[in-house]
């Protein structure tokens, strides 16, 4: 079905998704981790908000929880508005922003799933499971490339490049990119027959 996207539109709505979270999240980072910095509370375990709640284990938990709450309440909407998606399919400024706002929360609070928040927030927002499903899985590219991205240029303040081991990184890259692929395309096709409550289960 990727025939029907309105492909200038939905090339808006992705780089509008993803510059509102990396805006958000490198402002979130960046300043608490000058708030830490400032009030000593740095450790050798976590310098920011993201860290510090990924090292807290019982808030993981906790996101896991709001994420299966969150998808039980999207499906719950999904059948009270029934939406019905036109096409060429278009992603408005506003679901658009409300899918970045989401994907945020998924970038700071560890254990909120990126795929089901923004499936979610797409589900709320009037698109119907298969078209916010791909959505979701569109957007992932650029947001997992510039996480990489960073963390690479973390990594490499912390050693230097000669001492990584190149051909492990690599082989595991590819293996995970195939594998993933493969992964979301069986789930686009299930998610758009099939509740999102089984996943709600899931996560508890």
């Amino acid at each position: 079905a990727s025939q029907l996207w309105n492909y200038p539109s939905l090339l808006r709505s992705l780089l509008l998704s993803f510059t509102i979270t990396s805006v958000l999240v490198l402002a979130i980072v960046k300043g608490s981790a000058y708030v830490f910095a400032a009030n000593g509370w740095t450790t050798p375990e976590y310098a920011d908000l993201s860290e510090f709640l990924l090292r807290n284990y019982n808030l993981v938990i906790l996101h896991l929880c709001i994420t299966g709450a969150l998808m039980w309440f999207a499906e719950w909407w999904l059948h009270r508005k029934r939406p019905v998606v036109k096409a060429p399919v278009r992603i408005t400024a506003t679901q658009a922003g409300l899918v970045g706002l989401f994907q945020t929360c998924a970038a700071i609070f560890h254990g909120i799933s990126r795929s089901g928040s923004t499936m979610s927030a797409a589900v709320l927002s009037g698109l119907d499971r298969s078209t916010a499903a791909r959505y979701s899985f569109l957007l992932s590219f650029p947001i997992f490339l510039a996480a990489a991205l960073y963390e690479f240029l973390k990594v490499s303040q912390l050693q230097s490049l000669e001492t990584l081991a190149w051909t492990p990184m690599l082989l595991g890259t590819v293996v995970s990119g195939i594998v993933g692929y493969l992964c979301i395309a069986v789930f686009i096709r299930f998610v758009g027959r099939y509740s999102l409550r089984g996943f709600s289960l899931y996560c508890w």
